[in-house]
């Protein structure tokens, strides 16, 4: 008797409608977004000296600051990253 020959074509390609994967897309967007908004710092520096009245240097450390503080916390959102996974971690800020 003859083994069983098994059918070699492919199977159909199946197609994912899930809708979650747009949401995802448009939340990764907007993170970007926020991310980038600190690069746009050099906008708001005159106007905010005029505004209150302060040197460069005073409202230059305000970035400073912010820069300092997002790097530090860029490694323990990495290690949050690692041991919870990535949409937790992405997810945690907006609650």
């Amino acid at each position: 008797m003859r083994p069983m020959m098994h059918d070699r074509t492919q199977p159909p390609i199946k197609r994912h409608s899930d809708p979650n994967r747009f949401v995802i897309a448009v939340a990764g967007f907007a993170m970007q977004l926020a991310f980038g908004s600190v690069y746009g710092w050099s906008v708001f520096l005159n106007p905010l000296r005029d505004l209150y009245g302060a040197s460069k240097l005073e409202v230059g450390l305000t970035f400073t600051i912010t820069l300092a503080v997002l790097g530090i916390t860029a490694g323990f959102g990495g290690f949050l990253q690692s041991r919870f996974g990535p949409r937790t971690v992405a997810t945690a800020p907006c609650t």
